[in-house]
């Protein structure tokens, strides 16, 4: 084939190709088919996804939490101020910190401990 008639097959092929491959708009996101039809009731009604009723009942958590930092932090504060004081160079800041750094450590340790023990009901 001569250069010419390349051209003019790959102009042909180019315009035919990109007039045929136009789609129609993207529209946006659609809900699930599957969603609507659980949603609804058997009177096609519209039900709530989540209708199960949590029991969620309250527990211990801020009492062990706060038992378990300040027993935890003050332990390490007061091994920290032994061990400083024992002719070892320390920084200023060091028992703030592991006052902090155990009370941090111990309240997520007593928070995880008291989650397990469900409070009382009132009558």
């Amino acid at each position: 084939m001569q250069p010419p008639v390349r051209l003019a097959l790959l102009l042909v092929m180019t315009l035919t190709t990109a007039a045929g491959a136009q789609h129609a708009p993207i529209v946006g996101p659609r809900p699930s088919q599957v969603l609507a039809v659980a949603a609804q009731g058997p009177l096609r009604q519209p039900l709530a996804i989540d209708s199960v009723r949590r029991d969620i009942r309250p527990t211990h958590w801020k009492k062990g939490a706060l038992i378990g930092g300040i027993t935890i932090g003050l332990g390490l504060a007061l091994s920290a101020m032994a061990w400083c004081n024992a002719d070892s160079p320390c920084g200023e800041g060091a028992v703030p910190f592991s006052f902090l750094a155990g009370g941090a450590v111990g309240g997520l340790i007593g928070a995880l401990i008291g989650g397990q023990f469900p409070k009382e009901e009132d009558p």
